[in-house]
Parts: structure tokens; sequence; C-alpha cells
């Protein structure tokens, strides 16, 4: 096919699909249902978004299980990362790329009609991580008078604040690298 002075080739399910389907939603992948791609009769093609696509591809079992994990799988790594499994030893265990099962997690999590638990567990696993990168990086913070006495130790610049009922550390983290001599009136050091 040609436009302009360019050539332009298409698939024949592309092309049947788009003179003989509505496409309302603009999705932009034409699914075969049955799985035969040697089948362009407009009663087997379908307007999909990609991961729709791959979700039949799954449920069929037409993807390669060099690439990808069966329906099944991916059914067994969701229950188990909704119950608290990293979805790094998922990733791990099942031989299949971190972000890919991620992915492909979410996706179904939506099919499912779990996605804001899927989103929960993502969070909470994301929060324990960063807490025990942090565990043992924290200073203690001593609290002073402005006479220069302890007035008390805190775990850290966070606890300090929040022990004042501050949002924020900032300021006793300008005391603590000379930028200014008090915050919250009170002077600070490291402990």
């Amino acid at each position: 096919m040609w436009q302009g002075n360019k050539a332009n080739s298409r698939t024949v399910h592309r092309l049947v699909a788009q003179t003989y389907i509505s496409n309302p939603d603009n999705k932009p992948v034409v699914n075969h249902i049955d799985a035969n791609r040697a089948n362009p009769h407009r009663d087997n093609l379908e307007w999909v978004t990609q991961s729709e696509n791959l979700r039949h591809a799954y449920r069929l079992g037409t993807m390669s299980a060099k690439r990808t994990l069966s329906y099944a799988q991916l059914n067994e790594c969701l229950a188990r990362f909704l119950a608290g499994e990293s979805m790094t030893r998922l990733s791990g265990e099942f031989k299949h790329a971190l972000g890919r099962l991620s992915i492909n997690l979410r996706n179904l999590a939506v099919e499912m009609g779990v996605v804001d638990q899927f989103t929960k567990e993502l969070i909470r696993q994301k929060n324990w991580r960063n807490k025990e990168a942090n565990r043992g990086k924290q200073t203690p913070v001593l609290q002073l008078d402005l006479d220069g006495r302890v007035v008390a130790e805190h775990c850290s610049l966070t606890a300090a604040a929040a022990s004042l009922g501050k949002d924020t550390s900032g300021p006793i983290s300008n005391v603590l690298r000379r930028r200014q001599r008090s915050a919250y009136g009170f002077l600070w050091k490291l402990g």
C-alpha cells in the first residue's frame, strides 16, 4: 500500500479489523480470538489493549514457556505475593525477570479485581525494604537546652523532630551542619 510516496505495509488481519470491526475505545492491538494467526476472518478478530492481548495468550497457553510464565504460574505468584512473599524471591524461584513479573502480576491483579490489594502489598514491601536498608544507619541525636545541658537523646533526626510534634527535621539538620545555631528552641549535637 502506498501513502504519499512511501510504501506502507499492513498485515491482513489489521486491514480486516480496520475495515469491519468498530473500535470505539481506540484500542491499538488486533487479537485473534482462536489464537490462530492464519485465520484473519472478521469473526475471529477483536480490538484489545496490549495487556488484554497478553492475558488472552496466557489463558490459551500460547505464550512460549521460555519467554513467560503460564497463567497457572502467574496465579500462584500473585496469590503468594498477596500473602506477603517477596516479588524478588518469586522472580528468582520462577526464573523470571523482576520487572516483567511485576507487570504481569499487576495485569493479572487488574483482571481479577484485586489491584487495590496488590498495590497495598507492593507499598508494604517497599516500606519494609526501605526500613531494612536504613536499619543501623540512624545516628543518635542529642537535644540540649540553650545552656548546653542534655535534655534528651533521640535515635534519629526524624524521632527528635517527632518528639517535639514537628513534621520536618530540616531545622535540626541545619544546626548539625552548623548552618544555624538552634532549632525549635534547642541546641542539637550528634550522639
